[in-house]
């Protein structure tokens, strides 16, 4: 028997991507021009290798028809909305880089140069982390059971650990009112902003022009120890984070009050993030010593309160009272259920807000029986 051709290999190739990309996107993936052809190209790649993933994919092209492409399937709506918002010339150095969300199980905003050019990042992962951690953290009109809000931050984390199946949009994990719904989501869109921002600021900025890691030393103290007005010092890598976050927040040109929305959503990002951080120490503890490239989250709600000018100080304190309050109170719960499920919390799979046939999640659905 012959060996396979080069166009033999050529179209094996192209049938891993025919059931989620269109035939003009198949030639972009295969031979990318430009950092436009990149992005896509992540995007099919991880699609193709995660079959959950896939098949999630594989129905929005059944479901979009004629007018379906995997591109258009990827929102920008919260790049374009940060990016009008800055000025002119922010903008136009902006236009030097290509965004897009991308579908992975790293939930985290990123920029990165490619062989074609500087892109940015989100993984669409953080909206399901955030969604499951609001429903913990923030405050309804009607009653969550505190098991109900545990296990919501329990999926979250599992998220952001990588442990939890991505197939929410098929297996939603619970029942939730319209009212809860729109609670837990109404949040999202700046946050996403914000994050976008937080990247953009890095190019703005200039940061990713210097990757060494050097530390800040005032006097004898260094970044992990407390200045006179109770302010840390950061390493440089940490302080760009810094820098970066509060330079996402203040230089678009918005309204106070849209401000005072986005710093909301930052502070309650920044409070979900101390969890992860906590259960992370609980599950493998760091060393003190060891130079982090990310401050830790409140440090950050703190330089930022600190930092950011606002007329509205009062209510952004106000919001950070009330996530810390609600940040700290879970600490105590993780350990604990860390400390006695560690097994249970890292299998791959699902885990809901409830159990089976009760009013937060129905009836228990099955792989590729009730969904596929």
């Amino acid at each position: 028997m012959s060996d396979l051709g080069h166009s033999d290999h050529i179209e094996i190739k192209r049938h891993f991507y025919r059931p989620f990309c269109t035939e003009s996107e198949i030639d972009r993936v295969m031979s990318p021009q430009t950092s436009r052809d990149f992005l896509l190209k992540m995007r099919a790649d991880y699609i193709a290798d995660h079959m959950r993933v896939f098949r999630y994919y594989r129905r929005l092209s059944i479901r979009g028809g004629p007018k379906y492409s995997l591109e258009s399937s990827f929102r920008t709506k919260h790049y374009r909305e940060y990016k009008m918002s800055l000025t002119r010339q922010d903008r136009e150095v902006l236009n030097q880089i290509t965004y897009g969300d991308i579908f992975t199980n790293e939930p985290n905003g990123q920029i990165f140069n490619s062989p074609f050019g500087r892109i940015v990042t989100i993984s669409h992962s953080i909206e399901y982390f955030l969604k499951f951690s609001h429903l913990a953290l923030l405050q309804f009109d009607e009653e969550v059971p505190l098991q109900v809000r545990f296990q919501a931050l329990l999926i979250a984390l599992r998220v952001m650990f990588q442990h939890e199946s991505l197939d929410f949009d098929v297996d939603p994990r619970g029942i939730l009112s319209l009212g809860l719904a729109r609670s837990i989501h109404k949040l999202i869109p700046m946050q996403l902003q914000f994050i976008a921002g937080h990247e953009f600021a890095h190019h703005l900025l200039g940061h990713l022009s210097d990757q060494q890691l050097r530390f800040a030393v005032d006097s004898d103290r260094r970044d992990n120890q407390v200045a006179q007005d109770n302010l840390p010092f950061f390493n440089v890598s940490e302080k760009q984070e810094i820098d970066a976050d509060i330079n996402a927040l203040m230089r678009p040109r918005i309204s106070e009050n849209t401000r005072l929305e986005m710093l909301n959503g930052v502070i309650v990002w920044f409070g979900a993030l101390e969890l992860k951080e906590h259960a992370l120490d609980v599950i493998c503890s760091q060393p003190s010593w060891k130079p982090k490239s990310h401050p830790v989250a409140r440090n950050r709600q703190l330089q930022i309160l600190h930092n950011v000018e606002s007329k509205q100080k009062n209510a952004v304190q106000e919001i950070l009272d009330s996530t810390t309050q609600a940040v700290d109170s879970y600490k105590g719960l993780l350990t604990e259920y860390l400390g006695y499920h560690i097994d249970e919390f890292e299998i791959y799979g699902s885990f809901y807000l409830g159990d089976p046939d009760t009013e937060w999640r129905g009836p228990k659905l099955i792989d590729r029986v009730d969904y596929y």
